[in-house]
């Protein structure tokens, strides 16, 4: 009943349970709400089993001869959905298996993908390739590998067109690696503060940061890989659970040590109770937290969150997600909270529950302190976690089109995310399947705060808007002089600037961008966005960031050779 908020708050009026909630929060300690909450839902008979769904030959077979009743109407993405999530429910290096591995293979084959069609006829036969088929899927290999050399001018060696844009080569700080020493990190005032050291030109990578957590949206499950977030079509399943997939064994193995060997015992429960981004990404990185460290260090430092580590850590501590406990240092500036802390005790009280049965995870002893370790940092997260939107560029296996994937993902950051905001931004992000790569977009002088925005600064989206997704979002209210209204006259432009704009190709602002005109393109782009960095509100500024962020797009697709079916 708790997932539904309108009525379980009416059950509690009615049965007075809404006052220990509200008692508990007035607690200095977040751990106390949760065990509140946790009572409540003990008392109330609110946790009811939910049995891991396990894998199954008869469900893949199911699964997998859905798909095939796509394929006569050519629903190639209804299919590979299928044959994905038959392979997922598939018992390792069973007949299912095999068979989910060989429709995959046809669907590429048609697709004239012929390289992943081999990868997956190769599975195929490693898993034990059932006699009846092995024949036709020798076939179908013998053509893939003649069809292949058509293969040969990949995305990949289409890279030296945008003269590996991507590269980043700066000299980076020692205690955050991978950001530019031309970025100055400080913190003051309890308060992260990230300024530039030195002139920044439009165009320049600043940073570039994996990261610390990511989460897949319901809609990207079944083609997006679990750990890195790479769009293939080859990907390949958990060896336990039902619900997850992966890129490589590489990726399967460090998410597994990671987090997932755990997580894997409750993936279900997390399904059902975890709606949008944000209480995925916190449970999977508590598990993660909890995996680094000890019980009694995990204890420890589940007492010290947000603002108060903030003032005592070091840079590296707050701003590198490679420090074990950075993840304990998203600042305490979300407005509106005492909401946020009724709905999501009960939420992190659920889940506290079931990961207390998952196996090999709690102590054998002090497990009420482990407990309260557990709810305390839950909830940190659930209400000052700041979660990043990912929306990733992807060539469409059908169309060969290239565009941004339709459903965004989720990440957490320990850096990007605690850039200011600011509508206009003096930096905007690419995205490399979990790398969030910072790119200026203005000219930026030493000593000026380097700002982002959440949503993208191109977007037609109103001011009013903007504003409710950044409160709902972020828990932030956006002060730039764009959202209070202030009076300004930084969308005109000055006779100089009306003069070089005169210069300026118009076509190349509004051509299509291909591989064989980008660089002269974005090179274009870059000087136009340095020259109008104080007018970011004018259409001349607009139209040269438009076509900047379609250039960045085509090499984000030359970058991540990341394919699906649109």
């Amino acid at each position: 009943m708790f997932l539904q908020p309108r009525l379980f708050n009416e059950f509690l009026v009615k049965s007075g349970f809404d006052t220990q909630v509200y008692d508990a929060m007035k607690s200095d300690d977040l751990a106390d709400v949760v065990i509140v909450a946790l009572n409540i839902l003990k008392k109330t008979n609110n946790l009811p089993d939910m049995p891991k769904l396990i894998k199954s030959e008869g469900l893949s077979n199911t699964l997998r001869e859905t798909g095939n009743k796509y394929l006569p109407t050519m629903e190639y993405i209804s299919s590979l959905h299928c044959y994905n999530k038959a392979l997922a429910c598939a018992p390792n290096n069973s007949k299912a298996m095999a068979l989910a591995y060989s429709n995959r293979s046809f669907i590429m084959f048609v697709l004239k993908r012929f390289q992943n069609c081999i990868t997956d006829i190769d599975r195929c036969f490693s898993t034990g390739c059932p006699d009846n088929i092995k024949k036709k899927l020798l076939k179908r290999r013998e053509d893939a590998n003649k069809f292949s050399l058509m293969d040969s001018l990949s995305l990949s060696t289409l890279k030296v067109f945008t003269n590996n844009f991507f590269n980043f080569n700066a000299v980076c700080h020692t205690e955050v690696p991978f950001v530019s020493k031309d970025i100055n990190i400080a913190v003051e005032f309890a308060q992260p503060k990230i300024t530039a050291a030195n002139f920044i030109n439009s165009g320049t990578i600043i940073a570039m940061e994996e990261a610390y957590m990511t989460g897949l949206t319901a809609d990207n499950q079944f083609n997006t890989c679990y750990n890195c977030l790479s769009i293939t079509p080859n990907l390949i399943p958990c060896s336990t659970c039902c619900s997850v997939l992966f890129c490589s064994e590489k990726c399967k193995q460090s998410c597994n040590e990671q987090y997932h060997k755990y997580e894997c015992d409750i993936v279900n429960v997390i399904e059902k109770l975890c709606n949008g981004g944000g209480p995925s990404l916190m449970i999977k990185s508590v598990l993660k937290l909890k995996t680094k460290l000890k019980w009694n260090e995990f204890i420890k430092e589940s007492k010290t969150l947000g603002n108060s580590r903030i003032e005592k850590s070091t840079i590296r501590e707050v701003f590198n997600s490679e420090s074990e406990c950075s993840l304990l240092t998203f600042p305490e500036n979300r407005t509106f909270v005492h909401g946020i802390i009724y709905n999501a005790s009960f939420l992190c009280a659920a889940l506290l529950h079931y990961i207390f049965k998952i196996p090999r995870f709690m102590p054998t002893s002090n497990k009420d302190e482990a407990l309260r370790a557990l709810a305390r940092v839950m909830m940190y997260l659930c209400v000052y976690g700041s979660r990043s939107y990912v929306i990733q560029t992807v060539t469409d296996l059908v169309t060969d089109q290239t565009v941004s994937q339709k459903h965004a993902n989720f990440a957490w950051y320990m850096f990007y995310s605690k850039l200011k905001h600011e509508c206009k931004p003096n930096v905007i992000v690419s995205w490399i399947n979990n790398k969030a790569v910072l790119i200026a977009v203005k000219k930026i002088m030493p000593g000026e705060e380097i700002t982002t925005s959440s949503i993208e600064p191109t977007s037609k989206m109103s001011a009013h808007h903007v504003n409710i997704d950044l409160l709902v979002g972020k828990g932030q209210v956006c002060t730039c002089m764009k959202c209070t209204k202030k009076v300004s006259q930084n969308d005109t432009l000055s006779s100089a600037q009306i003069e070089f704009m005169k210069k300026v190709d118009y076509n190349l602002l509004h051509a299509t961008v291909d591989v064989w005109h980008i660089n002269k393109i974005s090179e274009k782009c870059k000087e136009i966005l340095n020259v109008l960095t104080d007018v970011p509100h004018s259409k001349e500024y607009l139209t040269a960031l438009t076509q900047f962020r379609n250039c960045l797009i085509v090499c984000e697709a030359l970058e991540t050779e990341n394919f699906c079916i649109l």
